[in-house]
């Protein structure tokens, strides 16, 4: 099989897609730290557009301190267009459009296999 070269984009929409399907997605900050601190999460994607920087300081240290891989991507869009709006409940997208921002700034992909 040959392998295609994919840019960063393509890559993060592809893994977060894959994730969906599986029901392997955690957002936002709360669902995001509890599940890094009890190892149940294999990968997470951070917009290096996030404003909080208290938000991006505890993550990066959660990440490091369990040895989860952080992929930092530009922009927040890159994240939301990954999961697809049509994944989404009521609830998710009336914050979608309240909180915007904060709500895409951090995924992480689960890991499956509890």
């Amino acid at each position: 099989m040959l392998a295609t070269e994919m840019d960063l984009d393509s890559a993060v929409q592809q893994v977060l897609k894959n994730a969906v399907k599986c029901r392997g997605i955690c957002r936002g900050l709360n669902q995001c730290t509890k599940l890094i601190e009890q190892r149940g999460v294999v990968l997470c994607f951070l917009a290096d557009n996030c404003n909080e920087k208290a938000y991006t300081t505890l993550i990066e240290a959660l990440c490091n301190e369990h040895g989860i891989p952080l992929v930092k991507v530009p922009d927040n869009k890159s994240l939301e267009s990954g999961l697809g709006y049509a994944s989404m409940t009521k609830r998710e997208k009336l914050e979608r459009l309240f909180r915007r921002h904060a709500l895409w700034s951090l995924i992480s992909v689960k890991n499956r296999m509890d």
